[in-house]
């Protein structure tokens, strides 16, 4: 009998942590099993969320943050709606999905920054400072509008943005290899198991954004996250295109309005606009009983949705040869791009490494045919 005991040493500090951000009912849990049956992502062996509710009310950090079930889960929240205690399970995975970016990420300690209002002005100062230095070492005020010379001077901006990009990368590929380091070694993958069919299994799973469509109690996000999805993703490509293209030569700034390139920062921004705005409103909407979010969320919505808005105005007041207000636009533009990609690794964008690493996992070892939903 003795053999089949274990001691189980609780993370007090952990604890806390899930409570502060936002996993506060995490207590209430009585284990009804309600979640589980609830999720309709939730497979026969071994359910989430479940067992991820005792495990964070017992403090078992090294057991959440290797718990690939963590990132399956896609929000749709129907396990706080349905749970008969309140106990939102739905917040309780959302704080320990946060825990585990702060872990496997490089310099995690950043995260803290980005988990209250309190630390908004030292977000925000680092890159008006940034750009404040640039713009006098380099900055000409007689530039022309259309390039916003004004600004920056041509070959300034590209390059530091590029730089910027790169390091993010970095920090994202550090992460991700940790990340997966550390689920291969708490659950390795069974004898023949193909690693490519995983990662395309996993491809088409973001594609698709199929699990988004799948909660039923609550109103569905998968328009909202893939118009957001693709718009942020049209803008990036078509974004490092455009720098890659001027820093060689290859192409000239600004593009025509009718330039294949130029049409598809348009629709990228369009759609990433129109989706923030819809999952904000879904956000401002939703009863509290289903999901209380914490400003770390609001955070990354809130730079997303500035980030597309403010370009679209920079577009808007440079065809309308706006140039006092579009230099001012401009610049808080560019303090947005930096709130947005410079915080990237520790922010809930980070989500889309992680959950995808997670689903690449879920694929490689079965995880996704152990059984049919609840």
């Amino acid at each position: 009998m003795a053999e089949d005991r274990k001691v189980i040493r609780s993370d007090l500090d952990f604890v806390r942590r899930i409570v502060q951000s936002g996993g506060d009912t995490v207590k209430q849990c009585m284990q009804c099993a309600n979640c589980s049956v609830a999720c309709e992502l939730s497979p026969k062996d071994r359910p989430f969320p479940r067992k991820e509710m005792i495990l964070a009310q017992w403090g078992q950090k090294e057991e959440l943050i290797n718990d690939p079930d963590i990132w399956l889960c896609f929000g749709c929240t129907d396990c706080s709606i349905l749970c008969p205690r309140g106990a939102r399970p739905g917040d309780v995975l959302a704080a320990v999905r946060k825990e585990a970016i702060r872990e496997y990420t490089p310099m995690g300690g950043v995260q803290k920054l980005l988990e209250s209002p309190k630390y908004l002005p030292v977000l925000i100062a680092v890159p008006v400072v940034l750009w404040t230095l640039i713009f006098l070492l380099f900055g000409d005020r007689h530039g022309e509008t259309s390039y916003f010379d004004g600004i920056f001077p041509p070959g300034i901006l590209e390059p530091l943005l590029g730089v910027m990009t790169m390091v993010g990368s970095l920090i994202f590929a550090i992460g991700a290899f940790n990340y997966w380091k550390s689920l291969m070694k708490a659950h390795p993958a069974p004898a023949g198991a193909n690693f490519i069919s995983a990662v395309a299994a996993a491809a088409s799973d973001i594609v698709s954004h199929a699990k988004f469509r799948q909660c039923e109690a609550g109103e569905s996000r998968a328009l909202g996250h893939m118009l957001m999805f693709y718009g942020f993703s049209l803008i990036f490509i078509g974004g490092s295109i455009v720098g890659i293209g001027f820093m060689f030569g290859m192409l000239d700034l600004p593009l025509p309005f009718f330039h294949p390139l130029k049409l598809m920062l348009n629709l990228g921004a369009l759609g990433l606009v129109i989706g923030t705005i819809l999952l904000v409103k879904y956000r401002l909407t939703r009863p509290e009983r289903q999901t209380k979010g914490t400003w770390y969320d609001w955070f990354f919505m809130y730079s997303l949705l500035l980030t597309g808005v403010t370009g679209v105005m920079v577009e808007a007041f440079r065809m309308l040869d706006i140039q006092t207000v579009a230099f001012g636009v401009y610049f808080i533009h560019l303090v947005c791009v930096f709130c947005l990609l410079g915080y990237a690794p520790w922010s809930k964008i980070a989500h889309l490494v992680y959950r995808s690493v997670a689903l690449v996992h879920a694929h490689y070892t079965g995880r996704e045919k152990a059984g049919a939903p609840q």
